[in-house]
C-alpha cells in the first residue's frame, strides 16, 4: 500500500506546476502529513545524489527527476529507469488512475 501511495503522490506532484502542501497531499491520499513526509524521504532515498521531490516552506514539488522515479517507486522494470516514452506512458496511465480515484461519485437519483 505504501508504494501505491508513493506513486499516487508523485502523480499528484507531477500534475501540479507549483508547490503542494503536506496537508493537501495528505487529504488527497487519505493519510497524515507525517506519512507524506515519510513518503518524500523514501522516494528521495531511492535516487542518491538527485531528489525527485523538492521540499520547502511552501510544501513539496516534483523535480525533473520525478518522471524517472515513477517506475522505480512502483517496482516496475526491476527498479531501472525507463526511456522517456515509457515514462510518459507510465505517467499518463498513473495520472488517469489517480484522477479517476479522486473524482467524486455522483448519485444518479
Amino acid at each position: 500500500m505504501t508504494r501505491k501511495r508513493q506513486e499516487q503522490m508523485l502523480g499528484i506532484l507531477l500534475r501540479r506546476p507549483g508547490w503542494v502542501t503536506a496537508g493537501s497531499l495528505a487529504d488527497q491520499l487519505g493519510v497524515t502529513p507525517r506519512s507524506v513526509r515519510s513518503y518524500v524521504t523514501a522516494i528521495n532515498a531511492q535516487s542518491p545524489g538527485v531528489h525527485a521531490i523538492d521540499s520547502g516552506p511552501q510544501g513539496y514539488r516534483a523535480t525533473p527527476a520525478a518522471t524517472g522515479m515513477i517506475r522505480t517507486v512502483s517496482g516496475g522494470n526491476g527498479g531501472h529507469r525507463t526511456s522517456g516514452s515509457q515514462t510518459s506512458s507510465a505517467c499518463s496511465s498513473m495520472n488517469r488512475t489517480v484522477s479517476t480515484s479522486m473524482t467524486p461519485h455522483r448519485d444518479s437519483s
